[in-house]
């Protein structure tokens, strides 16, 4: 599991500006094969899942 989908388990919108402003990927999937989109949508994050599908 990576700092993204840590961040998106929690929920913290701020810290996956944060990652992806320095780079990290949104598309990495865990060992269980979700991204953290695939988390945001699970937990009904409706701030992560904008942010994570914003081009």
């Amino acid at each position: 599991m990576t700092a993204m989908h840590m961040a998106a388990l929690s929920d913290d919108v701020e810290g996956i500006q944060l990652l992806l402003k320095y780079g990290a990927s949104k598309d990495l999937k865990s060992g269980e094969g979700q991204t953290a989109l695939d988390i945001a949508k699970e937990a009904n994050a409706k701030k992560l899942i904008a942010l994570l599908t914003a081009e």
